[in-house]
């Protein structure tokens, strides 16, 4: 192709690029790249015009063809791909041009930074970290890098050293809201923490959120209406553990008195979503309006009772509680412990998990107790059914199992179950997370068994499951679920008895240590609640030798709980509304 030919196809796609026409600029930069194959210049015209018409995938095999031979531009190729793969869910395809670039500019915090993230999106934490790292060592008070180095640590369960790289962070930026909402999360999984330690840190997040965010004037009622509205802000409104137990009350609430909005901040909608919608009146997505609008438009609806089904977890909004749109705000569900808000009136609980007198001091809010238990559990109508113990299939080898987030196996849970694992010969250990997808972390753990005298070939470990059948097909090949401390699982507690499976729980002082007491109570298996860690390792040990018991217990176990108070609707949704009446001011029911 002459240079001419070559000149004139470029002013062409350059003309047609900035008018937006990126269909018919591509077709050009495809002729230009047919009639001369070896032309780099051609192929990263081609390339860059893919990327700017959001056609990821071409653009990412373009950039890796120019790539593929010796080029000026390899370094920018390099770091378009791990943008775009890092930024659009596309990692798996970008951890290669990653190492290559993390190799060629190794003293690049901006490039090490990158490939960090994609690494970390794929779970891979422990292949993140160095990259993090050797980012800090010419970056040291970079914030975006040292937050994400605590939330690598946190990923990889290391919670004291996520914590002391946030407290660096606090150090350069006091008031940063990133830090201290992930400090607070991240410290409910703390190895014995201090409760007034963890309460603190969610109070003093809560007091910056107040400073920056300032209570809106209230709007005036004028006239009676009928119904009271309630006001449900969530970012999990699709397939996430917080539906199973939203759809009982969704689904059974008394539409003669109540009117249901949903403020969805979810950044996916999905078939669970359309489900939800289908359940509320009024369904707002407001994941791209700023939050004061958010709060306007929270205002103009009148809402009598505004519901936070986050708190500090995820892509939570405590600035928009901060702002209090409502008369009546309540916490509820999506996380277990304060939002330390001044703004946040109330949080429902019951008694199991917070014993009158016991946690009062660690809230902001006012404990409404629901007497049923503050839990209504819907499980997955594609659960795998029931079948028999599996250990009579292994003859009589006990197979126990954590599929609890990672990051709550503390140091003291890996002692405890290290403690049952010697106390019953052959017996293996299942653990199942999403940083275990990473074989550096699988290895880490071995060794951390090994170093007690296990075996390694009695441990079992799984990643990331694609769908919510495989995971819960899981459960059929383990016989008892040991539960963690002191961040207790909910939605991994309630899945595994439905698959017939018992947890063993140990009893805490806090909310998000009792959460487990509650859900076995409330199933009448409290002898399985451990009130000591020495009554954990004697339950599990001495649960592992009746193989009759538990087999019973397995085939027997969703009938038990249909009939429980963990799934009574009709009793759940008829106290919590009690609950938000007591709660309502008489004239909130004004317009």
């Amino acid at each position: 192709m002459s240079n001419l030919n070559n000149d004139k196809y470029k002013q062409q796609i350059s003309s047609l690029a900035s008018e937006g026409k990126f269909a018919q600029a591509s077709q050009l930069a495809k002729r230009m790249v047919q009639e001369n194959p070896n032309s780099v210049e051609a192929g990263y015209i081609l390339a860059q015009l893919f990327d700017r018409a959001k056609q990821y995938d071409d653009a990412i095999a373009a950039y890796y063809k120019v790539c593929s031979v010796e080029t000026p531009v390899l370094v920018e190729c390099l770091q378009r791909i791990v943008l775009i793969c890092s930024e659009n869910k596309l990692d798996i395809k970008g951890y290669k041009a990653g190492e290559v670039l993390a190799q060629l500019r190794p003293d690049d915090a901006k490039i090490r930074f990158n490939v960090s993230r994609l690494y970390s999106n794929l779970g891979l934490f422990a292949h993140a970290l160095p990259h993090l790292e050797c980012a800090l060592t010419s970056s040291p008070t970079d914030m975006r890098t040292l937050f994400a180095l605590a939330k690598t640590y946190f990923g990889l369960g290391e919670i004291a050293k996520a914590l002391d790289v946030h407290k660096k962070a606090l150090a350069i930026e006091p008031s940063s809201l990133n830090v201290l909402s992930h400090r607070a999360f991240i410290i409910n999984n703390l190895d014995a923490a201090v409760e007034e330690d963890v309460a603190s840190a969610h109070f003093e997040c809560a007091s910056a959120y107040e400073r920056n965010y300032p209570e809106l004037k209230a709007i005036k009622a004028t006239k009676k209406r009928g119904k009271v509205r309630l006001g449900y802000v969530s970012d999990n409104f699709n397939t996430h553990s917080v539906p199973k137990f939203l759809f009982p009350l969704f689904e059974g609430y008394d539409r003669s008195r109540f009117e249901v909005y949903c403020y969805d901040h979810s950044a996916l909608s999905d078939s669970t979503t359309k489900e939800l919608k289908a359940c509320v009146d009024v369904w707002r997505d407001i994941k791209a309006l700023p939050v004061h609008e958010v709060a306007k438009r929270i205002q103009s609806d009148r809402i009598d009772i505004l519901v936070d089904l986050m708190g500090y977890a995820g892509r939570g909004l405590p600035s928009l509680f901060a702002l209090k749109p409502a008369a009546v705000q309540v916490s509820y569900l999506g996380y277990p412990n304060t939002s330390g808000l001044t703004t946040m009136d109330y949080r429902i609980t019951d008694d199991w998990s917070d014993p009158e007198g016991t946690t009062e001091a660690y809230f902001s809010e006012k404990l409404v107790r629901l007497p049923s238990g503050f839990l209504c559990y819907r499980p997955a109508q594609t659960a795998p059914d029931l079948m028999p113990l599996p250990a009579m299939k292994r003859d009589g080898v006990i197979r126990f199992a954590s599929f609890n987030a990672f990051a709550k196996i503390t140091p003291s849970v890996f002692t405890l179950w290290t403690k049952i694992l010697k106390a019953v010969p052959a017996s293996e250990l299942y653990i199942k997370g999403f940083p275990l997808n990473d074989g550096l972390v699988k290895a880490s753990v071995v060794d951390r068994f090994v170093s007690q005298g296990i075996d390694p070939s009695r441990l079992l470990f799984s990643g990331f499951k694609a769908t919510r059948e495989a995971h819960l097909d899981e459960y059929s090949h383990v016989d008892i679920h040991l539960d963690t401390a002191p961040y207790n699982g909910t939605t991994t507690t309630c899945e595994a008895l439905w698959q017939g499976v018992p947890s063993v729980v140990i009893e805490g002082k806090a909310h998000r240590s009792r959460v487990g007491v509650s859900i076995l109570s409330q199933v009448g298996l409290e002898e399985f609640i451990a009130r000591s860690e020495e009554d954990y390792v004697t339950i599990a040990i001495n649960l592992a030798k009746d193989l009759e018991k538990l087999n019973a217990l397995r085939l027997g176990m969703r009938a038990r709980m249909a009939s429980s108070l963990l799934m009574n609707q009709q009793s759940f949704v008829d106290e919590i509304q009690a609950a938000f009446l007591e709660m309502l001011p008489v004239q909130s029911l004004y317009e």
